[in-house]
């Protein structure tokens, strides 16, 4: 089963990728601190096609929006100047908006 589940906030707003795709940067907390006592942080490169998805993209996600993500991993070769690179991009599944509560 290749099935991922990331929290964390979006970076940029989301960008459009072709005339049905949308990708984003999710940022992660690892949970630990590093040496110089800064949050640990994973950034995951994340792309969404299924249009309820990309809608939901659309109205609900910005930058700084927290959300929860269900996930599939990909790696796609990528070759350029005859160098060969490989992504991991992450394939949403679903959404969901997280809204955190104000006193």
């Amino acid at each position: 089963m290749n099935k991922c589940m990331f929290v964390g906030t979006v970076r940029r707003d989301p960008v459009r990728l072709g005339e049905k795709g949308v990708a984003f940067s999710l940022a992660c907390l690892d949970g630990y601190k590093k040496k110089d006592g800064d949050d640990s942080v994973t950034f995951i490169n994340c792309v969404a096609w299924n249009d309820r998805v990309v809608g939901i993209i659309y109205n609900e996600v910005q930058a700084g929006s927290r959300v929860a993500i269900s996930t599939q991993a990909n790696v796609r070769k990528i070759e350029k100047d005859g160098v060969t690179y490989y992504e991991t991009q992450f394939k949403i599944d679903s959404i969901e908006s997280l809204v955190t509560p104000t006193d």
